[in-house]
């Protein structure tokens, strides 16, 4: 796992198509990991 500082670099990096892909990639980990978390946080009230 990178840290953040290895992150900021690789966003100010030139957008060729291999970062542009693990960007994406990183970014939509992310935002799946996000979805999830507030899924179970908005339905584990009901389950309890």
């Amino acid at each position: 796992m990178r840290n953040d500082n290895e992150l900021l670099i690789d966003l100010t990096l030139p957008p060729d198509s291999e970062m542009r892909h693990l960007y994406i990639e990183r970014v939509a980990k992310l935002a799946l990991w996000l979805v999830i978390t507030f899924a179970v946080m908005l339905v584990a009230p009901y389950l309890i």
